[in-house]
């Protein structure tokens, strides 16, 4: 009790959402030191005898664990956010707090956990769109033997991406670059199914004579 005391019980608040908080037994700030230890008073048939009297004391200073992350010195702060909110929107005041906080200037902050998956995912999925746009144009070219209908069908890729990024912001509904890219890639897939039947009707019309 004359560190950081010992938690007795717990009290859990009406709110079911959150934690239940810890009671804690401890002495006062200013009777937790060494000198208040050696003059503790313990039960003996003779009496009461003082801790001094019966061990050797010495004050040491504690060997605390060293933490490092690459080679670097480092200190781990984790949470969880409470039900129903974003953990994206989060960390977001979270860097803002960090950014406009001088007490943070000579650290190194760097999200990890559901933050740094996110992130390797979606660097993964630009990756993967690009490539996936660059097979599909030179297949597309290949078929149609024409840049311009194939690039006709990627325009209608883009316009695809943004309407659906524009839905989403008039929903009000966010956007998870796992979830969301993915949606966008299948969106792309049907894009382009649909618009090679397109121009494929198209120009089959246009060698008959019967294109608008």
């Amino acid at each position: 009790m004359l560190g950081d005391g010992v938690i007795v019980s717990s009290y859990q608040p009406n709110d079911a959402k959150k934690k239940a908080i810890d009671v804690i037994l401890s002495f006062p700030e200013e009777k937790r030191n060494i000198e208040v230890l050696k003059n503790m008073k313990l039960p003996a048939e003779d009496g009461n005898l003082s801790l001094e009297g019966m061990i050797n004391l010495k004050p040491k200073n504690k060997l605390d664990r060293i933490e490092r992350t690459d080679g670097q010195l480092s200190r781990t702060v984790s949470a969880r956010v409470e039900t129903g909110t974003l953990p994206n929107a989060v960390a977001d005041k979270l860097r803002g707090f960090i950014k406009n906080n001088n007490d943070f200037k000579d650290v190194k902050i760097k999200f990890m956990g559901d933050q740094q998956d996110q992130k390797e995912s979606g660097d993964f999925l630009v990756k993967a769109f690009a490539v996936a746009i660059f097979i599909i144009l030179i297949i597309l070219v290949t078929q149609f033997n024409s840049f311009f209908s194939a690039l006709l069908v990627l325009s209608a890729v883009v316009m695809a991406t943004a309407g659906g990024l524009i839905g989403l912001l008039i929903m009000g509904l966010p956007f998870s670059i796992v979830m969301g890219g993915i949606a966008m890639i299948a969106l792309a897939g049907v894009i382009v199914s649909n618009n090679i039947i397109f121009i494929d009707t198209f120009d089959q019309l246009k060698e008959t004579g019967k294109a608008f």
